[in-house]
C-alpha cells in the first residue's frame, strides 16, 4: 500500500502542472508506458483495480483491462511476478489514476490525471426523499398500502387512512434500551417482528429475527448483527463492532469495510450495490449513500443526501428503502421514503 502522504503530495504537484485532460483509453495507455519503462525485462505485472472515487465498476474495470492489454508482451523464460494496483482515485480537483507498485523494494507510483466524459459520470445514482410522517413518538419502521399508512412504534402499531389516525393496534415486545422492529404487509395486515416477538422475517435473502431485549438481529451461521444486504455476488453485514462485514455467499470473510454506519440496505437498482449510513455520533446529522464495491472496496456512486438528525433504520423497499431519522435538536421521529434513480 502507498504511505498516505505520498498521494497527497504528488497530487498538488500534478494539478499545478495542469496536466491536459485524455480520454480514458489515452490516460491509461500513458500510465502504462510510464510503468513499463520503470520495470526490468523479467517483470511481469500481475494487476487489481480499485475505485476511491464516485466512479463505479464499469470504469474502473475498464481501466484494468486497457492496462492490461498495453502491458502485455511476450513471457519471458523467468518471469517474475510484480504486483501493480491501479486506484482511480478523486479529490475536489478531478481525477487521477494511480499506478502502484514495487520495484526493487522500492515502493513506485506513477499517474497520470483523468477527466471522464459525459458518459462515463452518468452511471450515478441519485436519492430522492419523500416525507412520509414526523411526530414525538418513536418510529421503528413505516408500511403504506395504497391510501393507508403503518406505522411502528416500540409497542403499537398506529394505522392512518387518507392522513388521518383511524386504528392502534398494541402488541407485546420484550424491547432493550433501543428499541428495534420490522413491519410487513401481509394480505394488507400489518405483521410485526420485534424483540421479545417471535416472529422470524425475510431479510436478503436470509431468514432474521430480533434477540429479545436486544437491537441485533440474529441469523442462522452468521454473529449477531445490526443489517445485512446481498450484493454483487457478496453479503455485507453491519456487525456489533461498527464494521461492515463482507462475506462470500458460502459464508467465507471476504473483506472489512470500516468508516461507515451501522445501516446498510441493498439496492434494488444496478446503478450502485447498497444504501448505507455515515454513522457517527447518534445525536450528529446523518447522511444516505449508494455505493458500489470494486476489489472489496466500497465506492460512492451517488451524492450523500443529508438528514436533520441520526438515521435509527433502515430497511429495504421495492424501489428504494425506508429511512427512520431522529433530530437531535427537536427529539422528533421522521420517517421517509428514498428513491433510487440511475442517470441514463
Amino acid at each position: 500500500m502507498m504511505r498516505a502522504v505520498a498521494p497527497k503530495v504528488i497530487l498538488c504537484v500534478l494539478f499545478a502542472l495542469g496536466l491536459n485532460a485524455q480520454t480514458l483509453d489515452e490516460t491509461v495507455r500513458t500510465l502504462a508506458r510510464r510503468v513499463m519503462t520503470r520495470l526490468g525485462p523479467a517483470d511481469v505485472p500481475r494487476v487489481t483495480a480499485r475505485s476511491l472515487s464516485n466512479l463505479g465498476n464499469a470504469e474502473v474495470n475498464a481501466a484494468r483491462t486497457i492496462f492490461e492489454r498495453a502491458i502485455r508482451r511476450p513471457m519471458p523464460r523467468q518471469p517474475q511476478t510484480v504486483d501493480v494496483t491501479l486506484t482511480l482515485s478523486q479529490s475536489v480537483r478531478g481525477y487521477l489514476i494511480v499506478a502502484d507498485f514495487d520495484r526493487n523494494g522500492q515502493r513506485a507510483v506513477e499517474m497520470v490525471e483523468y477527466r471522464p466524459s459525459a458518459a462515463a459520470e452518468s452511471g450515478r445514482a441519485s436519492l430522492d426523499r419523500q416525507l412520509l410522517i414526523e411526530q414525538d413518538a418513536p418510529i421503528l419502521d413505516v408500511a403504506v398500502d395504497g391510501d393507508r399508512m403503518f406505522v411502528l412504534e416500540p409497542s403499537s402499531v398506529v394505522i392512518y387512512k387518507g392522513g388521518q389516525r383511524v386504528d392502534k393496534r398494541a402488541y407485546a415486545s420484550k424491547q432493550g434500551r433501543d428499541p428495534r422492529g420490522r413491519l410487513e404487509l401481509d394480505g394488507g395486515e400489518p405483521r410485526v417482528s420485534a424483540p421479545g416477538v417471535d416472529q422470524p422475517f425475510a431479510l436478503a435473502g436470509e431468514t432474521v429475527k430480533f434477540v429479545e431485549k436486544s437491537n441485533v438481529l440474529q441469523a442462522g451461521g452468521r454473529p449477531p448483527l445490526f443489517a445485512l444486504a446481498r450484493a454483487r455476488d457478496l453479503v455485507w453485514i453491519a456487525e456489533t463492532d461498527g464494521r461492515i462485514h463482507l462475506y462470500e455467499l458460502d459464508k467465507r470473510p471476504a473483506g472489512l469495510i470500516e468508516g461507515w454506519g451501522s445501516d446498510v440496505a441493498e439496492s434494488p437498482v444496478e446503478c450502485g450495490a447498497v444504501l448505507a449510513s455515515a454513522g457517527g455520533d447518534r445525536d450528529a446529522n446523518d447522511t444516505l449513500t449508494m455505493l458500489d464495491i470494486v476489489d472489496r472496496r466500497p465506492a460512492p456512486v451517488s451524492d450523500p443526501l443529508q438528514f436533520s438528525g441520526a438515521i435509527t433504520a433502515l430497511w429495504p423497499a421495492p424501489n428504494g428503502a425506508t429511512a427512520i431519522t431522529r433530530n437531535s435538536a427537536t427529539g422528533k421521529y421522521a420517517a421517509y421514503k428514498i428513491t433510487i434513480r440511475c442517470s441514463q
